[in-house]
């Protein structure tokens, strides 16, 4: 898998939209709506290639001088159980870190927070319905 930025406007963030719908809103019966995609200038969107197709996405956003916030992580059910996911978060900690943010945050769905434990994530709080399903506040300094 080759890691790279993704730039709004381009084909490459058009195969992203469509992934990040496919994987994590049209299993909950829901839609990318214009309000889910109003920050997304403002972030940085990484990808993972294989080839020429998108197989792995996520999307930091600045929170604060420090802090970025990793969202809208999905990666193709076919790729899924392959590790593309856990390359393409350390990628992530390291362009953040690159770009001087020292603590990373996600609201990770329930069924992934055993994978950013995994990965070094403290797990934090109660769980919160977000996008109509359980989500955890997860931090790790990096």
């Amino acid at each position: 898998m080759t890691l790279r930025e993704i730039i709004p406007g381009t084909p490459d963030y058009d195969q992203a939209l469509r992934l990040r719908e496919a994987v994590l809103r049209v299993p909950l019966g829901l839609r990318l709506t214009p309000n889910d995609l109003a920050d997304d200038a403002r972030c940085i969107h990484l990808g993972g290639f294989e080839d020429t197709r998108l197989v792995a996405i996520l999307l930091l956003h600045p929170v604060d001088a420090r802090t970025v916030k990793m969202r809208q992580v999905a990666v193709h059910p076919a790729g899924q159980g392959r590790g593309l996911g856990a390359q393409l978060v350390a990628c992530a900690e390291r362009v953040a870190k690159d770009r001087s943010f020292t603590r990373m945050i996600a609201h990770a769905r329930g069924t992934a927070v055993g994978f950013y434990v995994k990965a070094g994530y403290s797990a934090t709080g109660a769980d919160f319905l977000e996008t109509t399903i359980p989500h955890r506040l997860v931090t790790k300094d990096i």
